[in-house]
């Protein structure tokens, strides 16, 4: 069986050298590569060597109590240490021919096995999923061949001559975190375990941390009584085992949530503000004092800021920020995140005309807004709405907002005189609206002046028919007193 054995690690390590060699991972710089030697970019690094690909550089992997921030943190070797913010190691090597010490437990995953390779600089990587009978349970280095490799079999034990395991941290988690002290700040471990913090400390951390350092999980807390209100007399605070105490002078305590009594949460704060002429924010260390941000940003912060931070507060100016010059001009929808400043970038023209929204069309909204920027504001914060009408007088319905789909009267803008406006990208919409009430004002007109003219001709020739009947009706008179040939004469004369 140990020749069987023999042979197929032998076997692994010939095919992994015989391998064309793989591309680092990562290659970010952040920790070795789990499949060195490895090339990156237009170089190969070594076991233990960190690649950065962009630029072609394989440099010693870096500690992981270098990197000070849970953001830069390489969470595949390392763990970030709870509450109290440090960076530490995740993988140990055992000692030679024994089982991983005390707070840390053997690696069972593949995965972890190559991360855990890389992170000790050990190894290659050759093999996963082999049953190495007489080998140590898990992740393993072959002392003699400076390769690991991962025992699946589950019957071996944990510590065998020859071979080093490779371990990892058991770490824990908070049950409830910050959410206080006695009874609520239990902790349970990867290795099965559970445990409480002190009786006047609080689980803090949001993140695992390492069980052989708890103290990165529990700490004493503290909360700021009137955060961001101020300094002197408004800076205090209150901790969880009882004590309480106030920032500097000129410090705020700015934390809005629980901070460890070790790192206070008071700094100089800062406010942007516009009550300084030609300034951007002031600060609590000389609150009258204005300070502008520097050429090309804005201060922009809707929370107070770190003086020693200026950059949370100051940021790139953005068409957000952005007047629009031209007359008439509206800022454009959507642009708020552009950074090139200029009214073809960040506005839109604002197209109006005398006129008024359809009449009998239904209204999306009806104000008092007598302005075309307060009417336009409102049509902009109101979903569907693509034109608007407004009158200048003091009117509940002096803006009147509509969505697609009506038609305007364009040109009448009444007793009012209401303007008629499109929103920006709605400027095609209005000139072809235009052009379609001009031809339906015409064809009015021509409607209205034919009726006219049919009007006047049969009034007239009603007038000539009762004239010529009033002329025949005379004529029919006269002929009754008058003699007919004579016959009426001679009729007379007869009887006399």
């Amino acid at each position: 069986m140990p020749l069987v054995i023999a042979i197929a690690m032998a076997m692994a390590t010939v095919a992994h050298s015989a391998a064309t060699k793989p591309t680092c991972s990562p290659t970010d710089g952040t920790g070795a590569s789990f499949n060195s030697p490895c090339q990156c970019g237009t170089k190969e690094c070594k076991v233990g060597e960190a690649c950065t690909a962009k630029t072609s550089k394989c440099d010693p992997q870096a500690a992981c109590s270098t990197f000070k921030t849970q953001a830069t943190c390489p969470s595949r070797r390392c763990s970030f240490g709870g509450a109290n913010g440090k960076c530490e190691e995740k993988y140990k090597l055992a000692t030679a021919d024994t089982a991983c010490p005390a707070f840390f437990s053997p690696i069972s995953s593949a995965d972890e096995c190559q991360w855990a390779t890389a992170a000790l600089k050990e190894g290659p990587w050759v093999a996963q999923g082999f049953s190495f009978p007489g080998k140590p349970r898990g992740c393993f280095l072959n002392t003699g061949a400076k390769t690991t490799y991962l025992n699946t079999d589950s019957n071996s034990l944990l510590a065998v001559a020859g071979s080093e395991s490779l371990c990892r941290a058991v770490q824990c988690s908070c049950t409830t975190p910050n959410k206080g002290t006695v009874g609520h700040n239990q902790y349970a471990c990867t290795d099965g375990s559970t445990a409480s913090c002190g009786n006047n400390e609080q689980c803090s951390s949001t993140t695992p941390f390492n069980k052989d350092n708890v103290g990165n999980g529990c700490e004493v807390t503290c909360s700021c009584d009137t955060p961001n209100k101020g300094t002197v007399g408004f800076n205090q605070y209150t901790c969880m085992d009882g004590t309480n105490s106030q920032c500097a002078k000129t410090e705020a305590c700015y934390a809005t949530g629980p901070f460890s009594k070790t790192r206070k949460a008071c700094q100089v704060s800062c406010t942007c503000t516009k009550q300084i002429p030609d300034f951007d924010y002031v600060c609590s260390d000389a609150p009258t004092t204005g300070i502008k941000c520097g050429a090309g940003t804005v201060c922009s912060a809707t929370a107070s800021f770190n003086k020693l931070k200026v950059s949370d507060g100051c940021n790139k100016k953005t068409c957000a920020s952005y007047s629009c010059v031209t007359a008439g001009w509206v800022k454009k929808s959507g642009a708020d995140a552009l950074t090139t400043l200029n009214d073809a970038t960040c506005c839109d023209a604002h197209s109006c005309k005398p006129g008024q929204v359809d009449y009998s069309g239904s209204r999306l909204f009806q104000t008092a807004d007598n302005s075309m920027t307060a009417c336009q504001a409102k049509c902009s914060s109101t979903t569907g709405c693509v034109a608007f009408d407004y009158s200048t007088n003091y009117k509940y319905n002096a803006c009147r907002g509509v969505s697609a789909g009506q038609t305007p009267r364009l040109e009448r803008p009444g007793k009012d005189n209401r303007q008629y406006c499109a929103m920006p990208g709605q400027a095609t919409l209005l000139k072809y609206l235009k052009t379609t009430n001009d031809t339906e004002l015409n064809g009015g007109m021509w409607t209205i002046t034919l009726g006219f003219i049919v009007f006047v001709v049969a009034f007239a020739t009603l007038a000539m028919v009762a004239a010529v009947r009033r002329t025949l009706a005379a004529h029919s008179d006269d002929r009754t007193l008058l003699p007919e040939d004579g016959r009426e004469c001679e009729s007379a004369a007869i009887f006399e």
